[in-house]
């Protein structure tokens, strides 16, 4: 079993595999070159690997590619995992030979205070990845990368300066990703869920208070557009609870005859990390 990851090696993703891998104990990651191709391949291999993707963002909040792809794939969450974002500065010779920081255009923004306090004339630059501007500032000393602290041991820059993000509460939420979720009930579990109403006066709000109405706390509500028509959208929501509590098997027999048949789908439980 591999953990299959985003690439290149020295991204967020790759720290996030090398933390829950080890808490897991599956060392072995492997690298794709897109995050909606992870969904993908462990959709169609789930033997042979387990997913990590990144789901939500604390500047950006959900990360489409991963919402559609796992509504096209429909495969089973199984956790999550919580990683604080730290953006560290680095180069490789003297820092009076560097004319320009380089990183991926969002950890550029993430520190983008801390860019204009110390270095307001230095010229910045966006590149595909973070790991990508380390690896190309190991070997051009005129480069400065922002980039994580396993890039800079992977690319061998030894000069750096550490938590440089200008928030401390910045972090990303992966959503780990199987062939089933966690059918063991801890008592702080989430459940993930998708589904369409019908086309009638109040069935939204109905939905929602088939939730309420049993003290069921809906930590993320929204709503996504299905690409089929205008005005056509289905409602991706996280439960506080797992999905075989008796009060959430009553809210999703409820739930039955205010959708769309077929279109209630649940992509897993899994212990909350965050409360």
């Amino acid at each position: 079993m591999k953990v299959l990851t985003l690439g290149p090696q020295g991204s967020n993703s790759h720290v996030a595999a090398v933390e829950y891998g080890r808490n897991i104990g599956v060392p072995e990651i492997q690298f794709t070159k897109s995050n909606y191709s992870i969904v993908e391949t462990v959709a169609k291999n789930y033997k042979l690997y387990i997913g990590l993707v990144p789901f939500e963002t604390t500047p950006g909040g959900l990360v489409p590619e991963i919402v559609e792809a796992i509504d096209t794939y429909r495969p089973r969450i199984c956790g999550e995992y919580v990683l604080p974002v730290r953006h560290c500065l680095a180069w490789k010779g003297r820092w009076e030979d560097v004319q320009s920081i380089i990183s991926h255009p969002q950890a550029l923004r993430q520190c983008s205070k801390y860019l204009r306090e110390y270095y307001p004339t230095m010229e910045q630059k966006e590149e595909k990845s973070t790991s990508l501007a380390a690896e190309m500032t190991s070997k051009d000393i005129t480069l400065a990368a922002i980039c994580t602290k396993l890039a800079t041991e992977i690319y061998d820059l030894p000069n750096i300066i550490k938590d440089i993000q200008d928030s401390s509460e910045n972090a990303t939420r992966f959503m780990i990703i199987s062939d089933k979720d966690c059918e063991k009930i801890t008592g702080k579990d989430k459940t993930l869920l998708r589904y369409e109403v019908l086309d009638e006066p109040g069935t939204l709000h109905s939905s929602i208070g088939a939730f309420s109405k049993r003290g069921l706390n809906l930590s993320e509500q929204h709503s996504i557009a299905t690409g089929e028509r205008l005005g056509k959208y289905y409602q991706l929501q996280e439960v506080r609870t797992h999905r075989l509590e008796r009060s959430m098997q009553e809210a999703l027999r409820e739930l039955q005859g205010l959708v769309i048949e077929g279109s209630l789908h649940i992509y897993g439980s899994y212990p909350d990390t965050q409360s």
